[in-house]
């Protein structure tokens, strides 16, 4: 499906066949159920539906996720986002109805937010469901 642009393809629509998105330079992908994530030289890039504030201001192209460098690996839940930098901080942002973001409240957030840890504890990855 490409309903909501997940597939950083100009325009929406089923795409039943692999498809060229002439971007690149990406070393990893994570796809959520209607948005993804990019990672490329350590910055985050994010494209897709943002109903819940998981693509950050959502389309069909590829956006930079502003305030977070340095990360390592990222994960993309169902409607939500969450990113490990080199130095083991752990951020988290979109639908967070059910405290799913691990951020303290219930509140859905649109900006990458720190996810507490006890101290001197880091993060070394981390998994997202649907």
């Amino acid at each position: 499906r490409n309903n909501f642009g997940q597939l950083a393809k100009n325009g929406t629509g089923f795409r039943p066949n692999p498809t060229n998105t002439n971007e690149t330079g990406f070393s990893d992908i994570s796809a959520g159920a209607e948005h993804a994530l990019a990672l490329k030289s350590g910055n985050v890039y994010t494209f897709g539906s943002d109903h819940f504030g998981q693509a950050l201001s959502g389309g069909n192209s590829p956006i930079l996720v502003p305030g977070i460098t340095d990360i390592d690996s990222i994960y993309a839940g169902g409607y939500s986002s969450y990113v490990v930098s080199n130095s083991g901080n752990l951020f988290a942002w979109g639908k967070n109805n059910f405290g799913q973001l691990g951020v303290g409240d219930f509140t859905d957030k649109s900006t990458p937010t720190p996810v507490p840890t006890p101290a001197g504890a880091t993060f070394q990855g981390a998994a997202a469901g649907v």
